[in-house]
């Protein structure tokens, strides 16, 4: 039971980055119209629901494997690949 559930968070980590792209286009100015405080508001939601589940989802998943299991290596990898894009997507637009 614990191994599926884990292995369903694993899998529903696939669904942060369609929030987070969810959440830019939701705040982005189309035909010089800025965004109501409602689209705002909106995406302010989407982003915090994909970085909890960026993060959240592979951690909890790597707490309910069981050891020497091989979704613990996943549920690792994905939270390395959750960090490097956080640091590129934050160099990029800083830089």
């Amino acid at each position: 039971m614990r191994t599926a559930a884990a292995g369903l968070l694993v899998v529903a980590w696939l669904a942060a980055p369609v929030l987070a792209y969810g959440a830019m286009i939701t705040a982005t100015p189309f035909f010089g119209e800025l965004p109501t405080p409602e689209e705002q508001r909106d995406a302010s939601v989407l982003a915090l629901a994909a970085a909890a589940l960026a993060f959240g989802a592979p951690v909890l998943a790597w707490t309910l494997a069981g050891r020497g299991s091989a979704l613990r290596v996943v549920a690792a990898l994905e939270v390395t690949l959750a960090v490097v894009a956080v640091v590129v997507v934050g160099s990029v637009s800083l830089g």
